[in-house]
């Protein structure tokens, strides 16, 4: 339901190329790594009773869990 208090959390993913968001993902930003222009990261804003399903559509659409963050 939360973490650390928080209904609503921060995550990021890499990529190859751009990903269509989940239906409940917020795209905070997104730009290519400076030691790896191929990979692109993206900060999405979830809601935490939806990362069970928002989690695998992003591995889904070809992205990786970087980090989940708890502020």
């Amino acid at each position: 339901v939360e973490i650390g208090g928080n209904d609503e959390i921060m995550l990021t993913v890499l990529s190859d190329d751009g990903i269509g968001l989940p239906d409940g993902a917020r795209l905070l930003f997104s730009y290519p790594l400076p030691t790896d222009p191929a990979q692109i990261r993206s900060g999405i804003a979830a809601r935490v009773p939806d990362l069970h399903e928002i989690l695998p559509e992003l591995e889904n659409a070809g992205a990786r869990l970087e980090h989940v963050y708890d502020y």
